[in-house]
């Protein structure tokens, strides 16, 4: 069974073995100070989605990942859209340890997110993306279930039948 706990979780595993070097790998958290590079993840919205899985409950999830980086950077403003350009390429295929329990992202882009000037500033880029989490346990459980035959019917009518 899936959950959003699980789900941020993975997220954090997922980025932290991905991107070793960043100093910083957490949930989104407004007025701490932060060790940078670093990347902030938070669950935006969510709402109910289109039933279509076996039973389990389709949540669409709103998703940001601020990337953050130092004033001190050099080229902080490219450096800052090169870190959120990895973040994307990363997202492309990305089901954070959870494939069968949610969808591919899509709707991935990237934005400017807030800045503070100044030898103790920062300046970040926000990755955002839509994904579906089927949370919830399935109405039909067929592990376990041995398979003897397999039909398939064309459109024609052709039957083919196989057995494994």
């Amino acid at each position: 069974m899936s959950d959003i706990i699980t789900y941020h979780d993975n997220i954090k595993a997922v980025i932290e073995a991905t991107f070793p070097s960043l100093k910083t790998v957490a949930a989104y958290r407004i007025g701490e100070k932060l060790n940078t590079p670093a990347l902030l993840y938070e669950v935006e919205q969510m709402d109910f989605g289109q039933r279509i899985s076996n039973g389990k409950t389709p949540v669409n999830l709103n998703v940001a990942l601020h990337c953050v980086l130092s004033a001190k950077t050099t080229n902080v403003g490219l450096q800052v859209r090169s870190f959120a350009t990895m973040v994307i390429d990363l997202l492309k295929d990305e089901y954070f340890e959870l494939p069968d329990d949610c969808e591919a992202p899509y709707n991935i882009q990237a934005l400017p997110g807030e800045f503070k000037p100044g030898k103790d500033g920062f300046e970040s880029f926000v990755v955002t993306f839509n994904q579906v989490l089927y949370v919830g346990d399935a109405e039909f459980d067929f592990s376990g279930v041995a398979v003897s035959e397999i039909t398939f019917t064309s459109a024609d009518g052709d039957t083919t039948t196989l057995t494994p």
